[in-house]
């Protein structure tokens, strides 16, 4: 089982997505652009038989409307409103929640380093260290990718380099005009 945003990836790797949303899961067979497609056309159909399935029950419920008061027709009538409660209530297309970044325009003259670990030693328990010693800077032109298993430390990494955690000895800078946007996968 593999968990990645890397389509491409995915693509290579996969024939069998599972699509988890609105509290359920979905299987899908295939690589991801087939999963995509798929999923298009579901959602596709799925809109098609709501949206046919609202015009019928407006269409049952304005002959009711028409017809509730003649009595010729109370028989089909009733026949009519019957047929409308056990008709099946579908729900419309639930559209993925989006999530928008934008990011402030940025000063660019910032001197390097903007921000630096040096000497770095962090634990959260003292006879498990998860950091001993490390160095690290970025600057302006830095684009830098944490990869590593889970629970290896990512996480508590980034949140030491943004000062969400001190360290435990060594010495943790920030540019003093350096602002920090911080987005956790946990919102």
């Amino acid at each position: 089982m593999v968990i990645s945003h890397d389509f491409s990836f995915l693509d290579a790797v996969a024939n069998m997505i599972f699509h988890l949303h609105s509290q359920k899961i979905d299987t899908y067979r295939g690589d991801f652009q087939t999963f995509l497609k798929s999923k298009t056309e579901k959602l596709k159909a799925q809109q098609s038989e709501y949206e046919a399935q609202q015009a019928e029950r407006a269409h049952i419920q304005a002959f009711i409307d028409r017809f509730r008061v003649n009595a010729n027709r109370a028989a089909l009538v009733q026949s009519k409103i019957k047929m409308l409660e056990r008709m099946p209530v579908l729900r419309p297309v639930e559209a993925e929640k989006e999530v928008v970044f934008k990011f402030p325009d940025v000063d660019n003259n910032l001197a390097p380093p903007i921000l630096r670990l040096e000497s770095v030693t962090f634990h959260y328990s003292p006879d498990c260290p998860m950091f001993k010693k490390i160095d690290i800077s970025a600057d302006m032109d830095s684009r830098i990718c944490l990869v590593g298993d889970n629970g290896a430390g990512k996480s508590t990494l980034l949140k030491l380099l943004i000062k969400d955690l001190e360290p435990i000895d060594g010495y943790s800078f920030h540019h003093r005009h350096l602002r920090v946007g911080y987005f956790s996968q946990h919102f």
